[in-house]
């Protein structure tokens, strides 16, 4: 029976490699015992083809064990070919590779890539001989860039050192990254027809930088990804294996080279939907942790590499999906001795994965902090609160109740029964009692923190009545938030207060104006509360106000009042608004209740004031640079908000802006985008700004309403206030009425505090600044905090024409390297800001003409 074996192997053979007078020579050899070495003494012209030759005595043997195969080969190659066809089918070793193959431009890289191809073609050939493969595997190939290196070079490379090994190119791209690769796999794996391959994934690692421990590294990964451990594991035990699987801040095969299930890999998102949903997951978790929902114990320095962003995407990609369950072969479970000492196949071993403890996850320190501090490890970025928020925004699932994820991190049980009880959004209810409250969780029954400034109204229609509104100078819109029980009728004393000095105001002018005022938690069941009938009677005592109620408000919707004035300024576009509210707690001054009191007082009395109602304008002005935002201060030194958020503006200005709620969101996305870029190393968030929390900074969330008035980069604010002059100088100034007669009082010419900021600064945080300002260029235009992060709000928020201040703003002037950043965005455009983030900074582009 063997010698007919191999006579029908060598007539395969030889009508495959187009060598027809195969039968005839092996006549002679019918009633001999013959294996592939001898065969090829008959027919030297197949010496390169002994594995092929295995490979077909192999299929022939089993083949000839019943009559309807011998009969078949009996009956010619024709047959043969078709019963071959019909027995790999039945094979569930089927298996196809995918190579992607980047050919650099210069010579002596691209010299050793090619050796590196030889190399690694013919690990594929003795992986088909050793394991006695009996059907031809098909290694699927790109070719990246311009390197001289064609697909027939290729094919040639292939029947050379691995013969019997079907290379089927696939396309050739002048630029590209392994994402075309394993997104051809991924096309691959999608087909029914493939769903019982296997799929290894190679590439030539070391080609840029050859060095002895690349050598060794790609040795090793190259040898695992083709051991038959990995091509057919035990039991059909894992849909991953590779040299060695760490679930370390992913879950990875490092180096990216390894063997999958396509039952596994068709549940994956495509590499390229990959490589953007990741990106966005990544800004989630950063937003969490500005919000110190999450920590980051194990790593404190953000990487690329870490999360997977722009080109690491490409190796978290196989084990992103909860599903995956690994096996590796390096039973040491240490990745630098593998690079200083390869692995040959003899001495890798299988075992599902991960088993390696020792070195995971950061320096000893931070593991050692993280694991006995409880508050830390339920926040951890890179345990299960990190992945699973991750999995959750990538696949929409946790891990499966028998998953190794759960036995492996810290508190698995405790997040496996969270997850079966808040579903996908388990980590952000489970940490949300942390939000903004110094790594400690509020106490049991304290009211957790709202997110949002708005609400959905469940009907969509005007808030604001159609009034007579021609002879009013100013609608006032007024959220009156409810009596503090802490100190009685405070609040609404303070919106006694507040009108009458508004009144005041209005009367030295000659002016009227509409209030409208909105109730925050009050007017249930459509029945006036008490609060309301105190405030019609205060209204009417007024002379030069005229009051109106809106809607009510909650307190999760406190937005509304800056929505109903942008929907106002759209229908009376030449008019002049301002917001007033009574809530003093954001009024962040370490100052008692009643002192705060007052500067609100002085806050609402300065948007009626000459200076402010004369600074600000007329809509119909032609000047483009005159005010279009006034308050009692402008303190904010490099960001745009106003004290309070206490202001006048005039409508016109007001119709630039995004509307509120859209604005929020906008907003949100703006900090994710500035976080991703300091991950990248392309922008940071270091600029000392007191005690204010990084969603403060960034105006996120909650913050988002402080920072709309002045978000548009037209925004020129002037103030009421002397220049010099601090919030607290006002906590004494209204102690009683006898200011309503004080004509000295906001009477100072509109006047910008881009002169004085430094005067009503506190001197320790006013060094802070100056020091950082003083570092060098290429670090400090980096800086979110100042014209970079600036530009790159403007870039998201608004158009392009609208997204730059006009060449002549007081900002080129006021911040730091104004004058740089002005000629900068002459020289690229308005989406400069976009392109910092992008690509980071390149100095030397341009030299700034004025330092700051």
């Amino acid at each position: 029976m063997t010698a007919g074996c191999v006579v029908a192997a060598i007539a395969h053979t030889a009508h495959r490699y187009r060598y027809p007078t195969a039968v005839e020579t092996f006549s002679s050899a019918m009633t001999q015992e013959l294996g592939a070495e001898g065969a090829v003494d008959y027919l030297p012209q197949l010496r390169a083809h002994q594995n092929s030759l295995r490979s077909e005595i192999h299929f022939f043997r089993h083949a000839m064990m019943d009559d309807d195969s011998t009969k078949a080969l009996e009956q010619g190659d024709g047959s043969v070919l078709l019963l071959k066809e019909s027995y790999e089918s039945q094979q569930e070793d089927l298996w196809s590779i995918f190579y992607n193959l980047f050919i650099p431009s210069d010579p002596k890289a691209r010299g050793n890539t090619i050796s590196i191809v030889i190399e690694q073609l013919q690990s594929i050939f003795s992986t088909m001989k050793n394991q006695g493969i009996v059907h031809e595997p098909t290694f699927f190939y790109n070719l990246i860039g311009d390197g001289g290196i064609s697909s027939a070079d290729i094919q040639e490379l292939c029947r050379t050192h691995a013969p019997g090994l079907r290379c089927e190119f696939m396309q050739h791209y002048e630029n590209g990254d392994e994402r075309v690769t394993l997104n051809s796999l991924h096309q691959f794996c999608l087909d029914d027809e493939h769903q019982n391959y296997r799929v290894t994934y190679l590439h030539p690692k070391g080609s840029f930088h050859p060095s002895e421990q690349q050598n060794n590294w790609r040795r090793s990964l190259t040898d695992a990804a083709l051991h038959g451990d990995c091509l057919n594991p035990p039991d059909n035990s894992c849909n991953l294996c590779g040299l060695l699987f760490l679930p370390q801040f992913t879950s990875f095969i490092p180096g990216n080279m390894w063997t999958a299930s396509c039952s596994y890999i068709k549940g994956l998102l495509s590499p390229y939907d990959f490589h953007d949903k990741i990106e966005d997951a990544t800004g989630e978790i950063l937003l969490l942790r500005a919000r110190e929902q999450l920590r980051a114990g194990l790593y404190p320095n953000d990487r690329r590499d870490r999360f997977g962003l722009d080109r690491y995407s490409s190796e978290h990609w196989v084990g992103s999906h909860p599903d995956v369950t690994p096996c590796d072969l390096d039973m040491y479970g240490r990745l630098s001795w593998v690079v200083e000492s390869p692995l040959s196949q003899d001495e890798m071993k299988f075992q599902m994965a991960p088993h390696a403890t020792g070195h995971l996850h950061g320096k000893r320190e931070n593991r050692f902090h993280v694991l006995t501090d409880e508050g830390m490890r339920l926040r951890e970025t890179f345990y299960l609160p990190g992945l699973l928020f991750k999995w959750s925004q990538l696949y929409g699932k946790a891990p499966p109740r028998n998953s190794w994820a759960w036995s492996w991190f810290p508190d698995g049980a405790f997040w496996r029964r969270a997850y079966e009880d808040h579903g996908l959004r388990t980590v952000e209810l489970l940490t949300l009692p942390y939000y903004e409250h110094e790594g400690k969780p509020r106490s049991e029954g304290e009211e957790l923190p709202v997110l949002s400034s708005f609400q959905r109204s469940a009907v969509d229609e005007s808030r604001i009545p159609i009034l007579n509104f021609d002879d009013a100078s100013l609608a006032i819109f007024y959220q009156l938030w409810p009596d503090d029980p802490a100190h009685g009728e405070a609040n609404l004393q303070t919106f006694d207060r507040q009108i009458s000095a508004i009144n005041h105001q209005l009367r030295r002018q000659g002016a009227r104006a509409i209030i409208y005022i909105a109730l925050v938690n009050g007017r249930q069941n459509g029945n006036e509360s008490m609060t309301e009938i105190d405030v019609h009677r205060k209204c009417a005592e007024y002379e030069n106000i005229e009051c109106y109620w809106l809607p009510s408000l909650s307190s999760y919707n406190h937005g509304q009042s800056l929505s109903d004035i942008h929907e106002f300024c759209s229908m009376r576009p030449q008019s002049k608004v301002a917001f007033v509210h009574n809530n003093i707690d954001p009024l962040k001054m370490g100052v008692a209740y009643d002192l705060k009191e007052n500067v609100l007082v002085a806050l609402s009395a300065a948007i009626a004031s000459p200076a402010c109602l004369e600074g600000i304008g007329d809509a119909k002005s032609e000047d483009v640079m005159s005010y279009n935002v006034c308050s009692l201060q402008y303190s904010s030194l490099f960001d745009f908000t106003i004290p309070g958020n206490v202001f006048a503006s005039r409508c016109d200005y007001v119709n630039k802006l995004i509307e509120p709620q859209d604005f929020e969101n906008m907003q949100r996305d703006a900090a994710k985008s500035i976080l991703l870029a300091k991950t990248r190393g392309t922008m940071t968030t270091d600029l000392p700004d007191g005690s204010r929390s990084l969603v403060e900074k960034l105006g996120f969330d909650r913050y988002a309403v402080d920072h709309w008035i002045g978000s548009h980069p037209s925004f020129t604010p002037c103030q009421a206030a002397h220049v010099g002059e601090h919030l607290s100088d006002f906590s004494s100034t209204f102690e009683s009425g006898d200011y309503l007669h004080d004509e000295k009082l906001f009477l100072k010419t509109i006047q910008p505090n881009v002169d004085g900021v430094h005067l009503i600064m506190e001197p320790s945080k006013w060094r802070e600044i100056m020091e950082f300002l003083k570092l060098p260029a290429d670090k400090r235009r980096k800086e979110s905090g100042l014209l970079a992060g600036h530009l790159l709000r403007w870039s998201l928020l608004y158009d392009a024409e609208n997204s730059v201040p006009q060449h002549n703003s007081w900002i080129w002037s006021w911040f730091p390297d104004g004058e740089f950043w002005r000629v900068m965005v002459e020289q690229h455009g308005q989406s400069v800001g976009m392109e910092i983030v992008e690509s980071g900074f390149d100095s030397g582009k341009i030299v700034p003409v004025k330092p700051w």
